[in-house]
């Protein structure tokens, strides 16, 4: 990981560890970062369980840059849900860095649902999850 890299990827992180500080009874998160071409990615959504009906829209509103950073948040070794960052420009602003947000074990509704969906609202980014 670049210095550059790292100085995008950084505050993500310690922002996922402040947002879940005290984690709901029961989940024993963990994150990891790792870097992977933009349109590589594009093609993994098809394999993730998502719902097929919102898939197209996000990625019609969706960004794939060259280079993107994925933020991927576990619970006892299952992804949860995955953060999309641009990496392949010098960005300040953390904002305009997310690209946007995939879940694909996280139910249509739910509570980590509502969550996750007012992370995308605050970023203004796309989010999808399982059906």
């Amino acid at each position: 990981m670049t210095t550059k890299q790292n100085h995008q990827v950084t505050p993500l992180l310690i922002g996922c560890q402040f947002a879940m500080t005290s984690p709901p009874p029961g989940l024993e998160l963990k994150y990891s970062a790792r870097f992977v071409a933009g349109d590589a990615y594009e093609r993994s959504l098809f394999e993730m369980s998502l719902d097929f009906g919102r898939r197209r829209d996000f990625q019609t509103m969706t960004s794939f840059p060259r280079h993107i950073g994925v933020v991927s948040v576990f619970d006892r070794g299952e992804l949860l849900c995955e953060f999309l960052l641009d990496v392949s420009q010098q960005r300040r602003n953390l904002e305009t860095s997310v690209l946007g947000l995939v879940a694909p074990k996280v139910s249509l509704n739910s509570r980590s649902w509502a969550l996750l969906a007012a992370a995308a609202k605050v970023f203004k980014k796309p989010f999808i999850t399982a059906p």
